[in-house]
């Protein structure tokens, strides 16, 4: 008989459907699963159909109304794309350090550094540069406040997020940052029992795509014209917003290609699995933050989305160390973002098409 473990890669990994989410690695008591050179995972030998890695993964399957109810306690209303929260607000770091060297806003940043310094975390699986290739984002977990903020900015390139815990330690509270796909591994863990680490807060990014890394060297080498090996800094939204593109060589230069531009080079390097999506939101994180547009009062700032309790409560704890500057917002504002527009609308003519021609898809029901 075959072990359970082939259902993954019959049924997700050859399929197309696997986000790379590195849920399937964490969740594997046998540790029979490791990452591969793709960021899908690769099969070492031990299972004993246990079941976690096919029962966590978020690739094929995403019941989303029981997992909303599991998270929030209730479904969201059928008209809202949004998905379930409480308040919908505009909010932007109050240290200028911070945010000026985040993407928009420095809210991530400095909520997760107010919950270091006050206790309620001791770490949080963050995305960073390799040091030994610091043109790879690579995911990691900080422990300390000189980690998160080097941890600082968005990176457009597809990391197996939720392997990362398999560094943690027993007796860890720890916030995770991640990707709609990556917080929905962690949901579906969670609720059957099979959690790879004791997350305190969950904060969901708002996410258009994920990317290929083949697209960052495309960038850097094809637009550009530098060589990968010669780059020693590399940020995907440098300066004031929406930012640049940014890579300093060896010789000390810089070069930057605007934003815009570069976010056209990016979609160029989209995963099936990608546009396959209709969370744009995370829509089952307690936190979920994104850039702000549309709305001209509020130009620099961070959309914020509270979803839980575990969410007031950490967005209390950032009030009370006055990290952030918060306002309320217009949640249609925030759904004028063009990622939006782009994957709740486009994404869903996809999936229609995909369908229709007999092509996997994944499934959202509950």
């Amino acid at each position: 008989m075959k072990p359970v473990v082939q259902d993954l890669f019959d049924d997700v990994v050859s399929s197309g459907l696997c986000a790379r989410c590195g849920t399937c690695v964490a969740v594997c008591c046998e540790d029979c699963l490791d990452v591969g050179a793709d960021l899908t995972p690769v099969y070492v030998g031990g299972c004993t159909s246990c079941s976690a890695c096919v029962t966590s993964c978020p690739g094929r399957e995403l019941p989303m109304g029981d997992l909303e109810r599991e998270a929030f306690g209730r479904r969201r209303v059928e008209e809202d794309e949004l998905g379930v929260y409480g308040e919908a607000l505009a909010a932007q770091a109050t240290d200028p350090e911070t945010r000026d060297t985040g993407t928009s806003g420095g809210v991530v940043t400095a909520l997760l550094l107010s919950l270091l310094e006050s206790d309620a975390i001791n770490g949080a699986v963050v995305t960073i540069f390799d040091p030994e290739r610091p043109y790879l984002p690579v995911a990691a977990i900080a422990r300390d406040a000189e980690a998160i903020k080097n941890a600082a900015q968005s990176k457009y390139a597809l990391t197996p997020q939720v392997a990362a815990l398999r560094d943690a330690q027993p007796g860890d509270r720890l916030a995770f940052v991640g990707l709609p796909c990556q917080i929905a591994g962690l949901r579906k863990a969670a609720a059957a029992g099979y959690s790879p680490a004791e997350i305190s807060l969950s904060v969901g990014l708002f996410c258009l795509s994920n990317f290929y890394f083949e697209a960052t060297t495309f960038i850097i080498e094809e637009v550009l014209g530098l060589r990968l090996q010669d780059v020693v800094r590399l940020a995907y939204r440098e300066g004031s917003f929406p930012g640049a593109f940014s890579v300093t060589t060896r010789s000390g230069t810089t070069h930057e290609v605007p934003y815009p531009d570069a976010r056209s080079y990016l979609r160029m390097y989209r995963p099936y699995r990608c546009i396959t999506c209709s969370d744009w939101s995370s829509e089952l994180a307690d936190l979920s933050i994104g850039d702000m547009y549309g709305d001209p009062d509020h130009k620099g700032f961070s959309a914020v989305l509270v979803r839980s309790k575990r969410g007031e409560e950490a967005l209390g704890v950032l009030r009370q160390h006055a990290a952030v500057l918060v306002e309320p917002s217009d949640p249609l504002i925030i759904a004028t973002n063009p990622g939006f527009l782009y994957k709740k609308r486009g994404n869903r003519a996809v999936i229609v098409d995909a369908r229709e021609h007999g092509l996997p898809t994944p499934t959202y029901g509950g």
